[in-house]
C-alpha cells in the first residue's frame, strides 16, 4: 500500500474494547512496533486486508486485522489483540508475507 500512515479510529477502539477485553490501554502501545517490525501477511480471500502478528516480548504475541479504505489512501486498523504463538506461526497460511518478522 502506498499510504505511509495507519489510523486507530473510534470505531477500531470500541470493537477492541468489546470483542477483546483482555488488551489493556498499554497493550495498545504495543501497536505501532506491531505495524513497524511484526510479520504482515495479505489476506488472500480480501486483498484490501492485511494481518500482523507481533512477539512483543518471549511469551506475548499480537494480531492486529488492517484494511485499506479509499483505494490506498488510508490504512485503517480494524482490530488487535492478543495471540498464541501458534496462531503467529500459522499466519503465513491465510496468504502471501509482505514481510517478515523483524
Amino acid at each position: 500500500w502506498q499510504c505511509p500512515w495507519v489510523y486507530l479510529g473510534q470505531s477500531g477502539l470500541e470493537h477492541i474494547a468489546a470483542k477483546h477485553p483482555d488488551v489493556t490501554d498499554f497493550d495498545l502501545l504495543w501497536l505501532p512496533l506491531a505495524i513497524a517490525s511484526g510479520v504482515i501477511v495479505q489476506v488472500e480471500k480480501d486483498p484490501r486486508q492485511i494481518l500482523v502478528g507481533y512477539q512483543a516480548e518471549p511469551e506475548l504475541f499480537y494480531m492486529s486485522a488492517l484494511k485499506e479504505a479509499q483505494k490506498s489512501t488510508e490504512i485503517w486498523v480494524d482490530s488487535f489483540y492478543r495471540a498464541k504463538e501458534k496462531q503467529l506461526v500459522q499466519l503465513s497460511k491465510k496468504g502471501p508475507v509482505l514481510r517478515p518478522h523483524l
